[in-house]
Order: structure tokens, then C-alpha cells, then sequence
């Protein structure tokens, strides 16, 4: 079922841990009139901002907290299908990854809806932070079929998106619509990010354009200083030499200017000829 996928098993047990414990606490308190609410404190979003000020916790532990044994089998569903798919594609670590993000971005829109006037009292279940699993594995692999009991192969895009839409329809209230729908969005951020992140890692110094040789100014060359700039020929055997010795990271910031423009130089030198 889980495909070997521990990070998958481990998410799924946890959810599965935690929500029986919280239905096991309900229904002794409902069976002996006692208060219940120290395991909401424990484990539910407030969607006060005051009294999640007392409890930040609950930021990590609501996506892990199930308020029925529905949402509990739905969401491990697609827990376990889409998380599978992913781990495939991109390893079990992206898994928690976006379990982690989409639950952490679901639960911040629903503390700034909920404040921002659309009301609430608490946030139970992993919704957001499955979607986060969901929408990232479609886009990773959206072109894999899928086969599907009854009704045959079907492209992992349009599954997404089915569910996607189910579990909106299923969410009561504005503010847990909004964390359903800043779970789902999470990973676009995520992508950003790396795009991001990427484009400047690959953003290249400015080179200076080569200078003709015959203004260079003496240099420190493998380990010795030419009283004048020299031939050519023999600065670049020079650097050479201590490349073949020592290897290309023993040049010097200046040396490996050095070699760079007289590299220039001897080509324009050969082209001219």
C-alpha cells in the first residue's frame, strides 16, 4: 500500500495516532461529563489570534488531527496515492516537505481570514497540507495514467483536480475554505521560490573585457615576479606549468586574470596572422 515509502507510512500513522487519541478523549468525556477542551488546546488552531498567541503548537499539530473518521480515511487516501507518486518522482524528503508547507500555509490563511472578519472557532485535519502533496504531485507527473477501478486509466492531472474540488465543497465555513485553498497554493510558491532562487545562482559575474597585451603590467606568475611583462609564450607556460602541478584552483585571482588575457592576446596575435 505504501510502496516502501516510510515518510508516507509515517505521516499516515501519526494522523491516525493523534486522531484516536482526541476521539478517545471526547468520548470518555462525553460519557463521564467531563470538559474535553484541554485536547483541543493540545492539538486545534484557534482562529483567535489571542489565544493562538498562547498556543502557536497548534500551528504544527492541527495538521495532524482529524475531526471524524471520514475526513481521516479521505485524507490518508490521498495521502498515500499522491505521496507515493511524488516520492517516485522526487524522493520521500518532498513528501514531509509539502505535507509540512501546505499545512503551515493553510493554517496561516486561516488565522488571517478568521480575524479578518469571516469568524471561526477552531482548525482540525491535514486537508491543506494533503492538497499541498496533491497539486504538487500533478504538476511533477501530470501526464501519468492512473488506473481507476470502474472506470479505467485516468491522468493524474484531472484526479487532482477532482479532488481538489471535492475537498472545497467539503469544507464548512469561509476560513477553512481559505486554508484548503492556501494549502493547494503552497507549492506554486514553492516552485517560485526555486525558480527564484535558481535564477540568481545562475547569474553570472560580468567579465572584463580582455586587455592587449602590450599593457599589461607585471604579475606575480607561478610563484615568481617577471621584471617586465615577458613574451607571451613564456607567461603562458608559466601558468600552465603550475596548473599541471598544482591544479587550476592554486591560480591566483590575478593569475587567473593573467591567463585569461594572454590566452586573449595569442589569438588575436594567431587571427591576425
Amino acid at each position: 500500500m505504501f510502496g516502501g515509502n516510510v515518510t508516507v507510512a509515517s505521516l499516515v500513522l501519526a494522523n491516525v495516532a493523534v486522531s484516536l487519541l482526541i476521539w478517545l478523549v471526547m468520548g470518555i468525556s462525553a460519557l463521564t461529563r467531563m470538559p474535553d477542551t484541554w485536547v483541543l488546546r493540545v492539538f486545534a488552531l484557534p482562529a483567535g489570534i489571542g489565544q493562538f498567541l498562547t498556543m502557536p503548537w497548534t500551528l504544527l499539530t492541527y495538521m495532524f488531527a482529524q475531526a471524524n473518521p471520514l475526513q481521516l480515511l479521505f485524507n490518508m487516501l490521498w495521502l498515500v496515492w499522491f505521496g507515493r507518486w511524488l516520492s517516485d518522482s522526487d524522493g520521500p524528503r518532498a513528501v514531509l516537505k509539502l505535507y509540512l508547507l501546505g499545512g503551515l500555509a493553510g493554517g496561516v490563511f486561516y488565522l488571517m481570514v478568521a480575524n479578518a472578519g469571516a469568524g471561526g472557532s477552531f482548525l482540525m485535519g491535514s486537508s491543506a497540507a494533503t492538497l499541498a502533496v496533491m497539486v504538487y504531485a500533478a504538476i511533477r507527473r501530470p501526464d501519468m495514467d492512473v488506473p481507476l477501478f470502474l472506470i479505467g486509466e485516468v491522468r493524474l492531472k484531472w484526479i487532482a483536480v477532482f479532488t481538489v474540488i471535492l475537498t472545497l465543497l467539503g469544507a464548512s465555513g469561509v476560513a477553512a475554505h481559505c486554508a484548503h485553498i492556501g494549502g493547494a497554493l503552497s507549492p506554486l510558491l514553492l516552485m517560485l521560490y526555486g525558480k527564484v532562487k535558481m535564477s540568481s545562482g545562475n547569474r553570472q559575474p560580468r567579465r572584463r573585457k580582455p586587455k592587449a597585451f602590450k599593457n599589461m603590467q607585471p604579475r606575480q606568475v607561478a610563484g615568481r615576479t617577471d621584471g617586465g611583462a615577458g613574451k607571451p609564450e613564456e607567461v603562458l607556460d608559466g601558468l600552465l606549468n603550475k596548473v599541471r602541478v598544482s591544479g587550476f584552483d592554486s591560480l591566483t585571482e590575478c593569475e587567473k586574470q593573467t591567463l585569461n588575457e594572454v590566452s586573449a592576446a595569442l589569438n588575436n596575435n594567431n587571427n591576425s596572422l
